[in-house]
């Protein structure tokens, strides 16, 4: 029985909107607005994007109950 093979490329996007970065962290989008620790990058006067890898740090941070966007935390780095 002859089979196919296929080969499949998928390329992740890297910068979202914020409603799309606010249903990646699974937020409502007020909610990530206001808690957000990562400024948005400004592609072009209207373009504005947040970096998923921005995203995926403030998570882990959280995840480990860290987040290294706070004070608390770099101070804590000091000790």
């Amino acid at each position: 029985m002859p089979h196919a093979t296929f080969h499949v490329t998928y390329q992740p996007i890297r910068l979202l909107k914020a409603s799309e970065a606010a249903r990646y962290c699974g937020m409502a989008l007020a909610k990530f607005k206001r808690e957000c620790p990562y400024a948005p990058i400004q592609l072009a006067q209207n373009a504005i994007r947040y970096d998923i890898q921005d995203l995926d740090k403030w998570i882990d941070g959280l995840k480990l109950g860290e987040d290294e966007s706070s004070d608390e935390y770099w101070l804590s780095k000091l000790d």
